[in-house]
């Protein structure tokens, strides 16, 4: 799952968008979708049911591809917050004020993939949370954000270094102290 910053906005320190879902995971969707379709088709001819019956199976198998392909992943760093969002999910972003960060801490081991039923798969990556944490995990690189109310996130993504960077000056021009858990 590639990403893309960019700093078009000079009101931004860092931005990102990630798509969610692989183009080879909506490409598996679809070819494996066609078989199906094919049985339906020849059941309906078979049965000699109307032809709607066909057509509405195909929109159901092939009408989700579309919003695969549509789900990403934004992260937008301002001066004075920390943005993220799961688009068409989120109606607004997730907003952190970089006032309530506590600690800036990058990792580098993934963490283990449990099934659960607070967790959304999409292929590779997953988005899990508990009461006090969420995860996007979307690559093999991540940072975990403290906040002072005690809750976490965890962003994984492939060019997440830049943001802790980011975040790490952000938070030191704006508070005046170095971030802890480097």
């Amino acid at each position: 799952m590639n990403s893309t910053a960019a700093r078009s906005d000079p009101g931004h320190e860092y931005a990102t968008t990630v798509p969610l879902v692989s183009r080879a995971l909506a490409l598996f969707v679809g070819l494996s979708s066609v078989p199906v379709l094919l049985l339906v088709a020849a059941l309906t001819y078979v049965e000699n049911d109307p032809w709607w019956v066909a057509a509405l199976a195909a929109l159901l198998l092939f009408g989700p591809i579309p919003l695969l392909n549509r789900l990403r992943f934004e992260v937008e760093l301002g001066k004075r917050e920390l943005r993220y969002r799961v688009r068409p999910w989120h109606l607004r972003p997730r907003v952190l004020p970089l006032d309530s960060i506590t600690a800036v801490e990058r990792r580098s081991r993934r963490p283990d993939s449990t099934p659960g039923l607070r967790r959304v798969n999409l292929g590779r990556g997953w988005v899990d949370w508990t009461d006090d944490e969420v995860r996007y995990v979307l690559g093999d690189e991540g940072v975990r954000i403290s906040r002072d109310e005690g809750r976490t996130i965890e962003l994984w993504f492939s060019d997440v270094g830049e943001l802790a960077r980011a975040l790490d000056t952000a938070c030191e021009r704006q508070s005046g102290w170095s971030r802890r858990g480097r």
